[in-house]
């Protein structure tokens, strides 16, 4: 499931993530797939690999450490750990290329769009794909998020020539169990232990796993 959220996000937090990015090294070089030799500007807010399962929110500057907060409280109904977070920024003749994040199922991103008065003409859409189709494009917008499972192929897409700025985007990798993310399913699965469906026989296994 791919949900995109609006307003969501305190401005106050924003304001101050965006201060630090404007702030801080970038690095040029950091691909997005390592099949290709090419790459865009970075900074490795959370300092943590690919792999890594442990949370890290503990690393992360104040502001970082309460917009987490705020989206984990607000998705994740608390239940998400932080693995990962970092900021990339594209310029015009940088791509980004079709990847994923993970190979686990239980991991998230989550992308945050940090560029005020952005032009949908300029181009930096966040385009996902299934079975080499497209499925979902967007646009940035200051302050939208996007949460993803990282198993789900997408890339950023090219900036136009016009465009006058860079696309900068802040990402929390979080792991959580899927279930966590969508509330009807945790109550469906509540409800069917409370009528004891769990404990029913059936062709494969319980009645509650049918």
């Amino acid at each position: 499931m791919i949900t995109i959220k609006d307003n969501q996000l305190t401005p106050r937090l924003l304001k101050s993530c965006k201060s630090w990015l404007e702030n801080a090294n970038w690095s040029y070089g950091w691909p997005s797939n390592d099949k290709y030799p090419f790459g865009h500007w970075n900074v490795d807010i959370s300092r943590t690999g690919a792999a890594n399962p442990t949370d890290i929110k503990e690393r992360l500057p104040d502001a970082f450490k309460s917009l987490w907060d705020e989206i984990n409280k607000k998705f994740f109904n608390d239940k998400a750990i932080l693995v990962r977070c970092y900021s990339n920024r594209h310029t015009f003749g940088t791509e980004g290329y079709i990847h994923t994040d993970t190979d686990r199922k239980e991991d998230q991103t989550i992308v945050i769009y940090m560029d005020e008065n952005w032009n949908y003409e300029w181009g930096g859409e966040t385009t996902f794909y299934k079975n080499g189709e497209i499925i979902k494009s967007v646009v940035p917008k200051y302050g939208r998020y996007v949460a993803f499972p990282g198993t789900v192929e997408h890339c950023a897409k090219p900036l136009s020539r016009v465009c006058p700025t860079v696309r900068t985007t802040l990402m929390f990798k979080a792991s959580i169990d899927p279930k966590a993310v969508y509330p009807a399913e945790e109550m469906l699965d509540n409800f069917l232990r409370e009528v004891g469906a769990n404990k029913r026989p059936h062709k494969n296994g319980t009645l509650a796993d049918h």
